[in-house]
């Protein structure tokens, strides 16, 4: 009888113990490994919806303000910042002298108090979400420059408050 309990083989509590442990220790890298790369993941997502936004409003700025002029925008050429900027655009050109348009466009944050907004003749369109906000600047030096910095900003559960900033500059006609 002795023989036979000798003779058979199998898992001590300690084998189980360290196997199990090293298993632990392997799920638990692999767990971390998939937290980061899911905390990558929303960042990444999150800048680019931002700036998907902040290249909406970019284009829609720069499109109507290549038509306007200096002497058509509401802001000083004083290289004072503005959250605001009213123009007229030209409609065009009679017997030498630039036409503008009736109606002012205004572009600003407003709406939900995140969103950038277009407002011409008594309509208001949603331009950007988002946005937290802009400016907008004439520089003496350059009067027939606007110099535009928009930001946008969004809560991520996870990552806090991230923010991204677009820097541009518009040419407007003489």
């Amino acid at each position: 009888m002795k023989k036979r309990w000798t003779t058979q083989t199998g898992f001590t509590i300690v084998e189980m113990m360290v196997t199990l442990l090293i298993f632990m220790v392997m799920i638990g890298g692999i767990y971390s490994l998939m937290l980061a790369g899911d905390a990558s993941w929303q960042a990444n997502r999150t800048q680019i919806e931002l700036r998907q936004e902040l290249r909406k409003g970019m284009d829609w700025m720069k499109d109507e303000l290549r038509q306007s002029g200096g002497v058509a925008v509401n802001i000083p050429s004083d290289d004072s910042w503005n959250t605001a900027i009213e123009f007229q655009t030209s409609v065009g050109v009679v017997g030498g002298v630039t036409q503008w348009s009736a109606s002012l466009i205004r572009f600003e944050v407003g709406g939900t108090g995140t969103q950038l907004i277009r407002t011409s003749g008594g309509t208001t369109k949603v331009l950007a979400q988002d946005i937290a906000s802009v400016r907008f600047r004439r520089q003496s030096a350059t009067p027939d420059v606007v110099d535009i910095e928009l930001t946008a900003s969004r809560n991520n559960s996870r990552l806090g408050v991230m923010t991204e900033t677009l820097n541009f500059n518009v040419q407007m006609r003489n």
